[in-house]
């Protein structure tokens, strides 16, 4: 998944981010794996950012089987190391299912950039302004929902 985040401020600090990507059917769980997520370096997606090896440094893995996403609707899995989001260009990240060599089948569908019925992964970042008299009115301002911005959509 790529994103284009370069409209962060530069200045402000990334303080928690969502991965929110459409599930769609069928899914599979024989091993009870989870989803997982890793950054990875900006540029284009190229065939060698394909690898069998599952990275967890974006998300540790969902603490609930494959089996228990919901179908057919928008999970949300919280990201970590936010550092990794870029505020002057692309953030990537991979998504894989955890585990080794699998026993069965263990299959997660997610709507990309090209399903013209469903919607593509959306990245939503909550940043904050290092200016406190600003920090101090957009806290008051969004007292019942934290400041985020929905970055956009997947590119491709």
């Amino acid at each position: 998944c790529r994103w284009d985040t370069s409209s962060i401020p530069d200045g402000d600090t990334v303080s928690a981010a969502d991965f929110k990507p459409y599930v769609l059917n069928p899914r599979a769980d024989a091993d009870t794996r989870s989803l997982v997520a890793e950054w990875m370096a900006d540029g284009a997606l190229a065939t060698g950012d394909h690898t069998n090896t599952a990275g967890n440094n974006a998300h540790s893995g969902t603490s609930i089987a494959i089996a228990s996403i919901p179908n057919n609707a928008v999970a949300t899995l919280a990201l970590q190391n936010l550092t990794n989001i870029s505020k002057t260009a692309f953030t990537k990240m991979r998504v894989h299912i955890s585990g080794g060599e699998p026993a069965g089948l263990n299959q997660l569908g997610i709507a990309d950039f090209w399903d013209a019925t469903n919607p593509p992964a959306d990245l939503v970042v909550t940043h904050v302004a290092p200016d406190v008299t600003q920090w101090a009115a957009t806290q008051a301002f969004y007292q019942m929902q934290p400041v985020q911005t929905l970055v956009g959509v997947m590119a491709y």
